[in-house]
């Protein structure tokens, strides 16, 4: 029971500091949209090409940012 109470604890407290840095993350209205493809590509868990989610979140932010804010 114990274990369990703690990884509800952990689950919680990742949940928190999530929210918290997608917050962060969405504040500057220049960044908005290539953050969010950027979060959402990592958080996705996709794998492509015996390549992580972590590499492509930033492939396609970084993608999206130069689109973006080619102007």
């Amino acid at each position: 029971m114990q274990k369990a109470v703690a990884e509800i604890g952990k689950a919680v407290s990742h949940q928190t500091r999530s929210a918290a840095n997608v917050t962060a993350e969405v504040r500057e209205e220049d960044h908005r949209e290539a953050s969010i493809i950027t979060f959402l590509s990592t958080a996705s868990g996709i794998i492509s090409l015996g390549l992580g989610s972590v590499l492509w979140g930033v492939v396609m932010g970084g993608f999206a940012y130069l689109v973006l804010n080619k102007a």
